[in-house]
């Protein structure tokens, strides 16, 4: 929710803090304040840059190991063709065997008759 106020847009819970930084901002029009944010909040030297050093870029260590391949091509896809191969036979052993559903109701199965036409034999 946004309030208008006499230096412009601000929410409602930021105004203690644009009452505080007043005194940086003498002399500035509101917008560019508003896009450029205050000067001498952070740093006093209004021509110094930022650091930019992080806490990842200080404890990057880059991974340590032989660089060289330690298998060959061939070998590592023989690895995994004999892998899958025993991997699939594996999954064969322990795959139940395939139940076939009897869809035949208590009627048929109980009262099987063979059907004897008494039709007379066409002419």
């Amino acid at each position: 929710m946004t309030l208008t106020n006499d230096n412009g847009k601000v929410l409602i819970e930021n105004w203690v803090e644009d009452r505080a930084c007043e005194g940086y901002d003498k002399g500035k029009p509101a917008p560019l304040v508003n896009r450029y944010g205050h000067e001498g909040i952070i740093s006093i030297n209004k021509d110094g840059t930022g650091s930019i050093s992080t806490t990842v870029r200080e404890t990057y260590r880059p991974p340590s190991g032989n660089k060289i391949r330690q298998k060959g091509s061939r070998l590592s896809l023989r690895e995994e063709a004999v892998y899958a191969q025993v991997s699939s036979e594996v999954a064969e052993e322990v795959k139940p065997p395939k139940i076939v559903p009897d869809y035949q109701s208590t009627m048929h199965k109980d009262y099987k008759k063979e059907f004897n036409s008494d039709w007379p034999e066409p002419v």
